[in-house]
């Protein structure tokens, strides 16, 4: 497979941003798509929920309107690179790291136009649990056109919430992270006030009230669909319903 011209790459390549802050379920998200979409048939009840209520890592986070997540083979992913050099020389980043993870983003682009033509090939998802500002490069860096399209949000009592939820479905994270979680939220609840998604969730709204409109509104927003199918939203209420029981169990 022959490497792109990397102006081809910044020109050309669309990149979608995702932001679900973690323990607010990215991945139950992805069930719920795949469920409306028939490619999940099955209604999941209590007992069958997965231990923990943790949905990843089969199901990953959600699509937005079939654009193909960033898949890279490196062990560093894309929100790894740009979260974890705080305090470092950009322009050290710039000359290493990013021109490393160009090649990847490049290969990614190179296989998909092989699949399905220029045309279908030059835009990707990065479902992430950062918002877009918080990342120590501009993104532009390596693509002209960069869209935060989507965002479940909430607030700080509901950020909070989600913090815990992700400390009790990781415990090896909460060890790490014990003494700074209730830090770590409020950061994110700062965060959230300075992005400008195209589209933002509320999770209290989703999760907690199950409101109709606002579900409604999140399969709309990430799907190729003119009109939501109401055939399926009782059953997606039900779920929803079990998740959040589980949820508050957990944490109780």
């Amino acid at each position: 497979m022959s490497m792109l011209d990397q102006d081809f790459i910044r020109n050309n390549v669309t990149l979608y941003i995702a932001t679900v802050p973690a323990g607010a379920g990215g991945c139950f998200l992805r069930y719920l798509q795949r469920f409306y979409l028939g490619h999940q048939l099955k209604i999941i009840d209590e007992k069958n929920f997965p231990h923990l209520n943790k949905w990843d890592p089969a199901y990953g986070l959600f699509d937005i309107k079939d654009t193909p997540p960033i898949v890279l083979t490196e062990e560093r992913g894309i929100t790894e690179l740009f979260i974890n050099y705080k305090g470092k020389d950009k322009q050290d980043i710039i000359n290493k790291d990013v021109n490393r993870l160009t090649k990847s983003i490049n290969n990614a682009v190179a296989e998909r136009i092989q699949q399905f033509g220029v045309e279908g090939a030059c835009k990707f998802v990065m479902p992430c649990h950062v918002f877009p500002h918080d990342f120590v490069i501009d993104f532009r860096l390596m693509f002209k056109y960069v869209e935060h399209t989507l965002a479940v949000t909430g607030d700080l009592d509901t950020i909070k919430y989600v913090s815990q939820l992700k400390s009790a479905k990781s415990p090896k994270w909460m060890e790490r992270n014990k003494d700074k979680i209730e830090e770590k939220a409020e950061d994110i609840y700062k965060n959230q006030q300075l992005a400008s998604p195209l589209t933002s969730i509320n999770y209290k709204k989703f999760f907690i009230d199950v409101n109709k409109k606002e579900i409604e509104r999140f399969f709309t927003s990430t799907l190729d669909i003119n009109e939501f199918n109401n055939n399926k939203l009782e059953p997606i209420c039900d779920m929803i319903k079990i998740y959040t029981k589980l949820n508050k169990e957990l944490i109780a």
